[in-house]
């Protein structure tokens, strides 16, 4: 049983690499830090060479039109839906080769969240740096994707994919976590 994440861990730039040959997208160049391909993520052909796979976080990052960051799963399904598809994120991990056992991982998560919220509560210290904010840069909230399958706990909860982008509710891959803005 594995989480999405740990399971694009795994994943080997050759493996990536066959992935994405499977949509006939083939690497423009390839450089210490990264494969860069073109910006299939909004293109179904062609598109300029500013699709870059960090090999490292082993994430995307689309330069252009998107301006976002994802993993190998939230591009196939991008992929797959400018072909008409409708592949979601189980199906994609399947596609990649894994077996599917998202469903057992989420309930999984689900206890444990439960389990925490059942714990007496220790009391807290106030850090003596507590009160400083950090401001961030104004374009911070472009690294993340609105992915309405990182939303959908959210979505299921009643919550419209409108009110969702009014105020910016973004999903980080990375971190498998909605963003908020604040």
């Amino acid at each position: 049983m594995s989480s999405p994440k740990e399971k694009r861990m795994k994943l080997t730039e050759e493996e990536i690499k066959g992935i994405m040959a499977r949509f006939s997208v083939l690497p423009a160049y390839e450089t210490d830090k990264a494969i860069v391909f073109p910006t299939c993520c909004h293109n179904e052909i062609g598109g300029s060479h500013k699709l870059y796979y960090y090999k490292e976080d082993k994430i995307f990052r689309c330069y252009t039109e998107c301006n976002a960051w994802f993993d190998i799963f939230d591009l196939i399904q991008k992929m797959d839906k400018l072909r008409g598809g409708r592949m979601n994120l189980p199906e994609a991990i399947e596609f990649v080769g894994f077996k599917n056992d998202e469903k057992i991982y989420k309930e999984n998560e689900d206890l444990i969240y439960l389990q925490k919220l059942t714990k007496s509560t220790e009391s807290l210290e106030a850090d003596e740096d507590s009160d400083k904010i950090e401001i961030l840069d104004a374009n911070f909230m472009d690294r993340f994707s609105f992915n309405t399958e990182g939303l959908s706990p959210w979505i299921s909860e009643g919550i419209g994919i409108d009110a969702l982008k009014k105020f910016s509710i973004r999903y980080d891959i990375t971190q498998n976590a909605i963003v908020i803005p604040h």
